[in-house]
């Protein structure tokens, strides 16, 4: 659900942001593993912010991100 309600307007159709493409679990495990996908939503520095022209996801989301990832990011 956090992907479909804050990256799937610009990451879920023919022509995604940025070249990257977030309707499936291997697309988003793919951005995960890329390094990009938590430092984007946790707006590290030297990463664009995510979601764009957005407000910062809660630190509740950022931290279940962590978990999720840290786990190694099941399905």
């Amino acid at each position: 659900p956090l992907v479909a309600n804050y990256c799937l307007g610009c990451h879920g159709n023919s022509n995604p942001g940025a070249g990257i493409k977030l309707t499936s679990y291997n697309e988003v495990k793919a951005c995960v593993q890329s390094g990009k996908f938590y430092n984007f939503i946790a707006w590290a520095f030297g990463y664009s912010a995510m979601p764009q022209n957005g407000n910062q996801l809660s630190a509740c989301y950022v931290s279940k991100i962590r978990a999720w990832v840290e786990a190694g990011m099941p399905q």
